[in-house]
């Protein structure tokens, strides 16, 4: 008969049904187990007397097989066998993406049992150009984050993963879009000559990295001028 299962610990009981057995006086069991990705058995020695015993340090989610071997003076008797899968790591459950601006956004989830800390990959889904994931760590109490520099009015595939030491559960997918950039704010045309005129607008909101600029002469060709914008300033010709 066997026990629960749970993550790193396996209790099962040991039962004895050869005749032989049960008329000796049993010195130890020897208990040996393995699973698909071991290529040598674990071996454990248990004193006779004891009849259950808790495997420890196994691998989440993997099936184990069970041999136990009752030992009188030194001869082995024929192996009790069993199987048994190991449960999944404590996942993460119901993610929520809330407070979307042009740049931000933020995560948030409930707790994993036993989780040391936190792992979120994000990455644009329809940006114009492509980009590469980007990760953010957090510590075990820690149940939510926000992710910032973000492209405007673009799709985030976000993933979330509970971190068990050097180990990780299941993922739980997500979505969040941010915002479309809102509007620079009020043109203005100063110091016009017979070549030249100064631009200047109202800053627009967020981390605006540049401007773009287009301009042509009513019956004419369009032109284009970038303003690279590194900090956030009201103006610029």
């Amino acid at each position: 008969q066997r026990s629960d299962v749970k993550p790193n610990s396996w209790s099962q009981n040991r039962s004895i049904y050869d005749d032989w057995m049960s008329e000796s006086t049993v010195n130890q069991s020897v208990w040996t187990f393995t699973s698909q990705s071991t290529d040598e058995p674990v071996q454990l020695l248990v004193d006779g007397e004891v009849t259950t015993t808790v495997l420890k340090n196994l691998t989440p989610l993997t099936e184990y097989v069970v041999n136990v071997y009752a030992v009188v003076q030194e001869v082995s008797s024929e192996p009790l066998k069993g199987t048994e899968t190991t449960l999944p790591l404590p996942a993460v459950l119901n993610m929520n993406v809330y407070d979307e601006t042009s740049s931000t956004m933020r995560v948030s989830w409930e707790a994993a049992a036993g989780a040391t800390g936190y792992l979120l990959l994000y990455r644009s889904i329809n940006a114009s150009e492509p980009q590469l994931e980007q990760e953010v760590r957090v510590a075990g109490g820690v149940t939510n984050t926000q992710l910032v520099e973000l492209i405007p009015n673009t799709e985030y595939s976000i993933t979330l993963l509970a971190l068990h030491g050097e180990s990780t559960s299941d993922s739980l997918e997500g979505r969040g879009v941010t915002l479309p950039l809102a509007p620079a704010g009020e043109l203005r045309v100063t110091d016009v000559t017979h070549s030249t005129m100064r631009l200047n607008w109202d800053a627009a909101p967020g981390a605006v990295r540049k401007y773009m600029i287009t301009y042509k002469p009513e019956e004419g060709e369009l032109k284009e001028r970038e303003e690279v914008c590194w900090t956030r300033r009201s103006g610029s010709g």
